[in-house]
Parts: structure tokens; C-alpha cells; sequence
């Protein structure tokens, strides 16, 4: 009688699910679980048919890789164990709570509550080892904190090994292991050395080897059956080096492709001279990247206000202090007048010399206005100074200093100081962010000129005006070469803000007339000669970019706006003598006929709905939707973004786009037209003429220069 298979017998029959041997020399289990889904770690509950349906009991309770490690140790692959449903969270409660609780998977998703067999929990006390990539353990202490309170102990493993002859003998007998393990020709003195060599490139260093036995045991199986093909016996240097650059050939695809784009111009990289004022874009979209996911909220100083000392110091305060600290130095300086004896006030006429401020303020910013414009009408330039800066920046140094010598005649140090002040008073409550470059000039200035009511005004006010000039002439020296001399008006107005309190001590200069006038006379000389200076130079080139365009059969050249094209790019095509518009403003020549297949498009429309299947090859597509239309949304693989019914520009700037699906909604009925531009990096083969004939002293820039291809879409009406 079989007595496994008689019902009658099974209920007294037992169930061993696991047994490790025993005496005094069974040690602690250690067991690596290979495929570890939900079952094979905690274990499963089996079913029998009978009769069409599913039946169980005890006898069909299957154990777990934590029930054969119970007691030692459990050794896991991370990589797999996340891979497999429901495992990880059965993981964290077996380890969690110290026992092992047999459930289906169904129960503990909450999809099913059939009823089944519920086997009393088991204690559970195991060691989990879990195995992997360190970036795996990264990324589940970043994202699970449960992670960190689990697995306490972390060893995480060299990839390579320092380089010395222990080493390289290390390598040499692994590489020995693995060809008689294998079964593999041996490798001879040579090219045991090249393997050597090959392990230190894999490690990126000369001074390491790497540690990764998977790339050196492809290295000698392939150079194995490389030396059998040739029949030899013992596999050569010869071997393993066409080996090695076999191996790197086949995966050559993104190199070779990365090849191709600086021969054709597209990636542009020089590896020789210099260049001004050039980044790499890349490093500027990551930061971008990076700072679109600050939590703001948490950075040191989040609500606190600071300004730049010479890159030197970086006094910042809290906001809230700004504008009851700037009313208390308001305050404090006009007492400072106040008590001040009245045969020792330094100006007559009080009135007059409260408007002296605005007077240096206002003829400095007239004063940039016409330096800068004499220096660009003789230039020819609307940036005269872009590649010599020097002279215009003198010619506004002398100029500003011209105006405040003329200003000082009538100015007080008081007055000079309540006008400080004062703005920041007002900045404080309009623009919190420029209240130091007012404040922390008043917080030296208020006490020197309290305490000086009786005398030594004179070093007062000069100890507050150097403070003040340290502050608003390094403002201007740093924020100009950012923002460029375009900007010269706003960059007179810091500079006058930095002489501003410097009148009470310039107005008892002798000769200030003619010192003002001297002062005036050189600025303008300077302007003049920084108007006959080139603007551009090949360190600080001009910015040119240039385009052909294909539309209706045509092509053209198309070259940036800028204010004079140079002569070898007109001697090289026959541009236009205005700017103007053809697809985009800019200088227009014509380029023969099309020879590019024009971007096609899917249009299908229903009701207000418009959908675009696109087929434009390129590195990116531009949409041109007319204001007639009164686009309300557009939808681009998946992502919706509102329109207010004007003119709408769609681009997207990725090689995948020439593909993309658009769902555009009108607020028209009528037909429209839509212009749709592919777009591709660099200039055809026949725009070899024009890259030469740009000269050096422009460069191209941003997007660079580009192949347009447009098409008209015609939508029909509603």
C-alpha cells in the first residue's frame, strides 16, 4: 500500500522542511539563493487538482531560502532581488521581524483572500548578505530608509588593485587559471605581458590593474580561439593585441560617430589657441539641471541678504533686519547733523547741496550715454569696446570723476550720507537684495560721523567714503566684464554711487575747474580713440552664425543680423545688402536649387483637434503655428502645454523629434497654414566656402551653424 497517496495516512505523515545534519561538527548553514523570487525566499504553499479544482495540505508546505538558512547566513544578488515582485518587502519583514511567515503573494497584494493553509510563524535568525553594483547600494539608501537600517555593515570592494609585482603576478596566474580551467591554449611570456597591460588600461591608470575577471576571461578565451584559427598552440602577444582591438572595433559605433562630428564641423573643438568667454555647454545645462531640483528652502542664508567684497568676503545679514537697521542709520546721521556746531557745518547752503547726489548721479549716467555714443558712431559699432574694452573704460573713469569734481563744489558730507542712506531705506522695501550695498556703507559711516560731532570730521569721512567706494567700484568691476560695456549706463551709475561719498572731500580741491575740464577733455580723446580700435578680435570674436535654407525648391545662405557683414563672407556669396527676413532675419544669398528631401507630415484634423505625425530627419524640428489659428494647446508626445491663441513657435530640440506625434487644438475654423522647419547641425558640403571665407574674428555660437529644411502643412478647415 502506497501509503503517500492514501488520504487516510497523509494527516499523521510529517513534513521535514528543512534538515542541516546535526552532532557537534554540523556548523552554520550559509546558502546563496540564486533565483530569489517571493517563493524561494520565504517559501510557498503548493496545490494539488483534484477533481478540477485545487486542494492543499501540510505536506504541501514548501520551505524558503530563509528557512535553510535559519541559523547562518542567507546570501542574496540585490540586482536580482529587486527584479523579482513582492521579494524585497518579504525580505525587510522576515529580517524586521525576526520570524518567517509563510503568505502568497495574492494575500499580501490584498488581490485574493482565498482561503488556504496559515502555518504558524518560524523564529528566524540569519545573517542576510546582499551582493552587487555600489551604485545599487546608493541608490536603495537614497530611496528606501529602510535600506540603511537593515544592513548596517557595508564592504565595498576595489575594482582594481595597485600595480607592483605581487600584482602582476597575481594577473599572470589568474590569466593561467582560467586557460586550464577552461580548457583554453596557454598563453605565452608575451602575451601574458599584454594582458597585463590591457588590465591596467581597463583600470583607467597605469598604476592599477583591474580586479574584473569577466573582461580578462573574455580577453583569454578570445584569444584563444583567435591563435587556434592561426594554428598555433600557445596563444602570442599577436593574439591578445588583435584581440584587444577587435574588442574595441566592434564597440567603436559612438566613437567613430564622435570622430565624424568634429571632421564635419558639427562638434567644434580646438586643440590649439585661445579663446575669451567661451564655456562648455554641457557643464552650464547640468548645473541648470541641478539647481532646477535645490530644495531653496533649505540653503544657509535662504532669507538672509549679502553682497560680494572683492570675491574676498561674503557679510550677508537676515532680511528682516534690513529696514529697521537702515531707519536707525538714517536716523543716526541726521542727528549726527543735527549736533553738529553750526560754525562748523562744512556747507552754506544746505538745499543745494542735498541735490548735489542727483547731480552726480544724473550726469554720470548722460555722461555714459555720450562717450559710449561717440565711440560707436566713429566704430561704425553698436559695441565699439568688445574686443579693447580698456580705453572706453578709462574714457568713463575719467568722465564720472569730471562730473564729481563739479558736483563737489556745492556738496556736504551730511547730505552725501542722508541720500545713502535714505536709499536704503527704499531699497529695503522695493529690492531687498541691493539693501547691503547702501547698508553696510551707512554701518560705517553713521557711527564715525556720530562720534565726530566736535571734530576729526575729515577722517571720518574719508574711513566712511573708502568703505563705500570698496564696495560699489568692486561691484562695478565685477558685474561689467558679465554684462559687457553695452551696459555702460548702469555701470557709470555704480561707479558715481561709489564717488558719491567722496564729495565733501574732493570740493576743497584748487582748481577743480580745471582739473573737470581736464578730466573731461581726456575722456572724450579716449572715447574717439576707442572708437578707431577693431571691435572684434580672434580672442574676442564676433558672433556669427550661418544658415542654409531650403524651401519650394529654393535654397539660400542666411547669415546672423549683425551690424556690418564682413567683406570675405560678401566676396564668397552674394548677400544681400540689408538684413532681412526669409524664414529669420538676416543677410540672404542665393544657394542654387533644393537637394534635400523636404520634411513631410501626417495632417489629419477633427474639429478643432489637429493631429501632426512628423517625418523630418535632423538633430531637431521647429513648428511655425500663424496667430490666425488661435492655438489653445499643443501636446507633444504625451505633454500638454497651454497656448494663448498667438503666433506659437513649437520646437524640440532632440534627434527623436523628426518622428514625434503633435496634437494641436484651434480656436479657428478657417484653413490654416503651418511651416514646419527640420532642422540639422552644420552646413552642407557646399558651405565649405563660406566656413573659409568667415574670418577669425567671428565665430559661431549658441545654436551654431545649421541646415534649415521647411515645408508647408496645409490644415483644412473645420
Amino acid at each position: 500500500m502506497d501509503t503517500a497517496r492514501d488520504a487516510r495516512f497523509r494527516r499523521y505523515m510529517v513534513n521535514i522542511m528543512v534538515s542541516n545534519g546535526g552532532g557537534s561538527s554540523a556548523g552554520a548553514p550559509v546558502v546563496e539563493e540564486l533565483n530569489p523570487i517571493h517563493g524561494n525566499l520565504i517559501g510557498r504553499i503548493e496545490h494539488i487538482a483534484q477533481m478540477g479544482t485545487l486542494v492543499t495540505d501540510f505536506l504541501l508546505i514548501k520551505p524558503g531560502a530563509l528557512h535553510k538558512a535559519n541559523g547562518g547566513y542567507l546570501l542574496v544578488d540585490a540586482r536580482r532581488l529587486l527584479l523579482s515582485p513582492f521579494a524585497w518587502e518579504a525580505l525587510k519583514q522576515a529580517v524586521k521581524g525576526r520570524e518567517i511567515r509563510i503568505e502568497q503573494p495574492t494575500e499580501v497584494s490584498g488581490l485574493a483572500s482565498t482561503q488556504t493553509l496559515d502555518p504558524e510563524p518560524i523564529p528566524l535568525d540569519v545573517k542576510v548578505v546582499l551582493f552587487g553594483d555600489r551604485s545599487l547600494y546608493y541608490m536603495l539608501v537614497a530611496l528606501d530608509p529602510d535600506t540603511a537600517q537593515h544592513f548596517k555593515v557595508l564592504a565595498d570592494f576595489d575594482d582594481d588593485v595597485d600595480r607592483s609585482a605581487a600584482s602582476e603576478t597575481m594577473i599572470a596566474r589568474l590569466v593561467g587559471t582560467i586557460a586550464a580551467k577552461a580548457g583554453l591554449r596557454p598563453l605565452d611570456r608575451g602575451g601574458v605581458a599584454r594582458a597585463i597591460e590591457h588590465a591596467a588600461r581597463l583600470a583607467d591608470d597605469a598604476g592599477k590593474l583591474t580586479l574584473l575577471v569577466e573582461s580578462i576571461h573574455d580577453l583569454v578565451a578570445e584569444a584563444s580561439h583567435r591563435a587556434g584559427q592561426a594554428g598555433r598552440e600557445v596563444v602570442t602577444r599577436d593574439d591578445v593585441a588583435q584581440t584587444i582591438a577587435q574588442q574595441r572595433r566592434r564597440a567603436a559605433r559612438v566613437e567613430e560617430r564622435g570622430r565624424e562630428m568634429i571632421l564635419r564641423d558639427i562638434a567644434l573643438i580646438a586643440t590649439s589657441g585661445a579663446s575669451v568667454g567661451q564655456v562648455n555647454g554641457l557643464s552650464v545645462l547640468a548645473l541648470a539641471d541641478s539647481l532646477s531640483h535645490v530644495d531653496y528652502d533649505t540653503l544657509k542664508g535662504a532669507d538672509a541678504v549679502y553682497l560680494d567684497i572683492l570675491q574676498l568676503w561674503l557679510p550677508r545679514m537676515p532680511q528682516a533686519w534690513a529696514l529697521p537697521l537702515a531707519i536707525g542709520l538714517f536716523l543716526m546721521i541726521m542727528l549726527a547733523g543735527f549736533l553738529t556746531q553750526r560754525g562748523r557745518r562744512d556747507v552754506p547752503q544746505p538745499v543745494l547741496a542735498g541735490l548735489m547726489p542727483v547731480v552726480l548721479l544724473a550726469g554720470s549716467l548722460g555722461m555714459g550715454f555720450v562717450l559710449h555714443g561717440l565711440a560707436a558712431w566713429i566704430s561704425g559699432e553698436p559695441d565699439p569696446s568688445f574686443a579693447h574694452p580698456l580705453l572706453l573704460r578709462l574714457s568713463f573713469a575719467f568722465g564720472v570723476f569730471a562730473v564729481a569734481l563739479l558736483a563737489a563744489q556745492r556738496a556736504g558730507g551730511i547730505a552725501c550720507w542722508l541720500w545713502l542712506s535714505g536709499l536704503g531705506i527704499i531699497v529695503a522695501i522695493w529690492a531687498p537684495g541691493l539693501t547691503p550695498y547702501f547698508l553696510y556703507p551707512s554701518l560705517v559711516a553713521a557711527p564715525l560721523l556720530l562720534t565726530t560731532v566736535r571734530g576729526g570730521r575729515g577722517a571720518a569721512l574719508f574711513i566712511a567714503a573708502l568703505a563705500a567706494a570698496l564696495i560699489w567700484i568692486g561691484l562695478t568691476a565685477g558685474t561689467e566684464p558679465v554684462m559687457g560695456l553695452k551696459m555702460h549706463p548702469a555701470f557709470t551709475v555704480t561707479a558715481a554711487f561709489g564717488l558719491l561719498a567722496l564729495l565733501p572731500l574732493l570740493r576743497p580741491a584748487e582748481a577743480w575747474g580745471w582739473s573737470a575740464g581736464a578730466c573731461l577733455l581726456l575722456a572724450m580723446g579716449l572715447a574717439v580713440a576707442a572708437g578707431f580700435q577693431p571691435a572684434f578680435s580672434e580672442k574676442s570674436p564676433q558672433r556669427l552664425n550661418l544658415r542654409y535654407v531650403e524651401e519650394q525648391g529654393r535654397a539660400w545662405w542666411l547669415a546672423d543680423p549683425v551690424t556690418h557683414l564682413p567683406q570675405s563672407l560678401r566676396a564668397a556669396a552674394r548677400f544681400s545688402a540689408q538684413p532681412t527676413r526669409m524664414l529669420e532675419r538676416g543677410y540672404t544669398a542665393p544657394a542654387g536649387k533644393s537637394q534635400f528631401p523636404a520634411p513631410a507630415a501626417l495632417v489629419r484634423r477633427e474639429g478643432d483637434r489637429v493631429t501632426l505625425n512628423l517625418n523630418a530627419a535632423g538633430d531637431g524640428v521647429v513648428l511655425l503655428v500663424p496667430e490666425e489659428a488661435r492655438l489653445k494647446s499643443m501636446t507633444l508626445n504625451d505633454t500638454m502645454v497651454k497656448a494663448g491663441g498667438q503666433a506659437t513657435a513649437i520646437s524640440c530640440a532632440t534627434s527623436d523629434c523628426g518622428s514625434a506625434h503633435i496634437v494641436l487644438e484651434f480656436g479657428s475654423s478657417t484653413a490654416v497654414e503651418l511651416t514646419l522647419v527640420a532642422r540639422r547641425r552644420g552646413l552642407p558640403s557646399q558651405g565649405a566656402r563660406l566656413l573659409k571665407a568667415r574670418p577669425a574674428t567671428a565665430v559661431p555660437s549658441q545654436g551654431g551653424d545649421a541646415t534649415l529644411l521647411t515645408t508647408t502643412l496645409m490644415v483644412p478647415a473645420r
